[in-house]
């Protein structure tokens, strides 16, 4: 897998020019080095903390939101069976007294 363009480091990247994240991860931790930032991993955690905070911010929405659908689906879905019910029986009830008006 190569990966192109702007990975916070430098400007000097080439778009044209994909490097493997292998590298990038090299240059990152020489970079720490440098400033004396080998033993401080947090920096490293930082976007993954970030990713698992998003991702628990959306499924605190997500799952709510599921359960509110079902629910209002399920509502739907009962109306729409009452419905088809009381339909059915307006129109059986309907041609029965047609059928008997044609017969008198």
């Amino acid at each position: 897998w190569l990966a192109g363009g702007h990975n916070g480091l430098s400007n000097a990247e080439n778009p044209e020019q994909p490097e493997t994240p292998y590298n990038r991860v090299v240059e990152l931790r020489r970079l720490m080095d440098s400033y004396g930032l080998q033993a401080i991993p947090i920096i490293l955690a930082g976007g993954i903390w970030e990713a698992l905070i998003t991702t628990a911010a959306g499924l605190t929405v997500a799952i709510p939101s599921l359960i509110i659908y079902r629910f209002l689906t399920y509502l739907a879905d009962k109306s729409v069976a009452e419905l088809e019910f009381f339909l059915e029986k307006f129109v059986l009830y309907r041609n029965r007294n047609f059928k008997q008006r044609a017969d008198s």
